[in-house]
Order: structure tokens, then C-alpha cells, then sequence
């Protein structure tokens, strides 16, 4: 058997993320190598170890190599991670993180060996043109591009002229078993928040960060009604966005450590602390949207949401804004409404109508339910991966 024909027989790939903060990005990342994992294709990561993103890695046991961000790939992580893809037999690399594109494309050139290891890159965010020499001779050794929506694959196309004829949509996967209604855990939850059954408990899953809308978020609540104010809660979880992480010390953006005391002052002034509450970043999230009634995404321009697909896996309605991939997503009066982006009135618009129309939630919760098991079942996302990396299922 030839090296190639060996190494094509291998079911490993190694993931590249040295991002240090822990979002949307960072978390499915992760998620979808441990899904890859138990799918019996063995998962290695090149991450921080003392980031969120390595602590993770490490939870779950997954071997890993160090690497640290860097704005620029340095010679010697190129030739550490060229050695750990040899030395490890790795088949498939896919980076994550904008800047892993780079180390590792450089890292899989010129020697033979690696000629025949796949290379993909994801993308998860919105993006600038990027149509000079330097960028086409990196992404010319990418073999497939990952994106999230319909409108992120045209903007692809549209910005980086070398991805075109390689870029697919590559639907997130969620595991639909984990997302379960639970009686007990919700009234567990909402007794913890101090709401009764009897309130609206309206939420927001987010980074605290100026373009997530969570200003415009809590401003509406002062537009609902008096009677609606009276009976509603709203939720906020999430933190600001996380610029480094590591040894149990966070550090967030600046800006978005600013935007935070502003809400928080905001809520302070009008007295709202009792009906407004921060509950900070949770790992184990699916009880908190379980303990909801409405979720609310009010992003000013969302590539396409997690957190979205998370609340419908709940069967919760969704109230998003008409913007990025959003209306993907959202289909307006099925599973959720569109509302104009930083608006705080549609948002207290929209919630208004939830509350009182019960039926009605109840209806687009158990519509944005099937759309998440009709898009967005993990089971098919990783096959689908799978067909792309160009290795076997495995078959029980």
C-alpha cells in the first residue's frame, strides 16, 4: 500500500482554531469535532490550551497541539504543525479562525507528503474583498470553503474571487436529542429567576456586544404597555465579547466592556433590575431556553444564528431582525417575526403580540421546531461533511 493510499485510509482530522475568545465561532467549532468523534472519525485540534477553546478540547479528551494566535503564521508554528499532520497521519486539516487559514495553508505546502491531505476552511462571518495576489495564492490551496447561508455563500463568491467555484453551504448541525422539553427542569429554572408561571420570560442568548442589539434589546422593554410590563421578564445571557482567555483570567474587548456598563446603567436608572436580568455566559444554556416563552434575536446584521436554531430546537418563537441570513431562518408569521434591525419599538411590538396571543406562540414554536429538523440535523450536517472531506461513513 502507498503512503497516499494509506494516509487516505486514515479518518483524522485535525482541526486549526487558536482563537482565544469563545462565541458562536469558537463553541460549534468544537461541538461539531466531538460530533465528528463519536461518528468514529478521530478528531485532533491545534488550539491555546489555556483558552476556553483548549479547556474544552481538553474536557473531552481530544489530542491536541499547541499553538498560540498570532496575527501573522511564524516559521516555527509552520513547521510544528507540518510535523504533527506527518507524524500524526492527519487527512483532513480544516481551519476555523480567519488568520489559521493562513498557517495552515502554508504549513500544507512543498512537502510531498502533505500534497494529498484535504484542506477546508469555514467561514462564519461577514467579510471585506479580499481579491489581491496574496490572498488567492492562500486560498488556492483551500480544496472546499464552508459557509453558513445562501446569502454568505454569495457574498463569498462576490469578495473572494478564489473561493468561487469552491464554496458550499454547509448547514450548522444540531444534536436534536439534547434539545428536549423538560417540565421540571423549566419550573426548576424559572423558581431559581424568581418567575412564575404565569410570566411572559422573554430572552436574548448573545455576546454583549454593540452589533448584537442588546441595547435596543432591553430599551424595549420600557415601550411594552403597562399591563404586558407588568407580566413580562426579560433575560439577557451572555457576556461581552472575549478578546484573550486563559489560566481562569478572561479579558474582554474594551468597546464591548463599555457597551455592557451602559445597559447595565440604563437598567439602573429605570429601576428595572428586577424585571431585566443578566445572567452572565452559561455552559449548560438549554435550560435557560427551556425556562423561556419568546426568544429574541436582535442583531443589527447576524451572518446566520446558532442561538436562533437553539431556541427553535426548543420550540420557542423567534423574534429576529430582517437582515443577513436572518430571514433564512426566520420565515415572518410561521416561526417567528422580522422586525426592522435596531428598533427597539418592533421588538417590544412583536412581544406584545406574543403575550397575548398564547395559540400563536405555541404555533410558530412547533413550526421553528420542524424547520430545525428539516435543515438542521447534525446526523445529516456530518455525512454531509463527511462526503465533502472525502472519507467513509461509518456504518453500524
Amino acid at each position: 500500500m502507498s503512503g497516499s493510499d494509506s494516509l487516505a485510509n486514515k479518518r483524522r482530522v485535525l482541526h486549526v482554531l487558536t482563537s482565544e475568545a469563545w462565541g458562536g465561532l469558537e463553541y460549534y467549532a468544537c461541538t461539531l469535532a466531538v460530533a465528528l468523534h463519536k461518528a468514529g472519525v478521530e478528531s485532533y485540534f491545534a488550539c491555546n490550551p489555556e483558552s476556553r477553546v483548549g479547556e474544552f478540547v481538553q474536557a473531552h479528551g481530544l489530542p491536541y497541539l499547541t499553538l498560540f494566535h498570532r496575527r501573522l503564521p511564524h516559521p516555527s508554528d509552520v513547521v510544528r504543525l507540518r510535523r504533527f499532520v506527518a507524524g500524526n497521519q492527519i487527512s483532513v486539516v480544516h481551519s476555523h479562525y480567519h488568520s489559521d487559514v493562513w498557517l495552515a495553508s502554508i504549513a500544507l505546502r512543498w512537502k510531498a507528503s502533505l500534497r494529498t491531505v484535504r484542506f477546508f476552511h469555514s467561514f462564519y462571518m461577514g467579510m471585506i474583498p479580499k481579491r489581491d495576489f496574496l490572498h488567492a495564492w492562500i486560498y488556492r490551496r483551500v480544496d472546499g470553503f464552508f459557509v453558513s447561508s445562501r446569502k454568505f455563500l454569495d457574498e463569498v463568491k462576490e469578495c473572494i474571487p478564489a473561493a468561487a467555484n469552491k464554496a458550499y453551504v454547509l448547514p450548522y448541525g444540531r444534536d436534536l436529542s439534547q434539545f428536549q422539553h423538560d417540565f421540571s427542569r423549566r419550573a426548576a429554572v424559572r423558581k431559581s429567576l424568581n418567575v412564575d408561571k404565569d410570566t411572559l420570560l422573554v430572552g436574548v442568548m448573545a455576546r454583549i456586544d454593540p452589533g448584537k442589539g442588546i441595547r435596543e434589546f432591553v430599551e424595549s422593554y420600557l415601550l411594552l404597555p403597562d399591563d404586558v410590563r407588568e407580566h413580562t421578564v426579560y433575560l439577557v445571557m451572555g457576556e461581552p465579547t472575549i478578546k484573550r482567555s486563559g489560566l481562569g483570567r478572561v479579558v474582554y474587548e474594551p468597546a464591548c466592556e463599555v457597551y455592557s456598563e451602559e445597559i447595565h446603567k440604563f437598567v439602573k436608572l429605570h429601576r428595572l433590575e428586577g424585571r431585566v436580568r443578566f445572567i452572565g455566559f452559561q455552559r449548560d444554556y438549554i435550560p435557560f431556553l427551556d425556562a423561556m416563552d419568546v426568544f429574541v434575536l436582535p442583531s443589527h446584521a447576524e451572518t446566520y444564528s446558532l442561538s436562533a436554531l437553539d431556541a427553535m430546537a426548543m420550540n420557542l418563537p423567534v423574534v429576529g431582525t430582517d437582515s443577513g441570513g436572518t430571514p433564512e431562518q426566520i420565515k415572518d408569521g410561521v416561526n417567528g417575526f422580522l422586525i426592522e434591525p435596531k428598533n427597539a419599538a418592533a421588538i417590544a411590538a412583536a412581544i406584545q403580540r406574543y403575550y397575548f396571543d398564547p395559540k400563536l406562540r405555541k404555533e410558530h414554536g412547533i413550526n421553528g421546531r420542524r424547520f430545525v429538523e428539516s435543515n438542521h440535523d447534525l446526523r445529516q450536517t456530518i455525512s454531509r461533511m463527511l462526503s465533502f472531506y472525502g472519507l467513509p461513513e461509518v456504518t453500524s
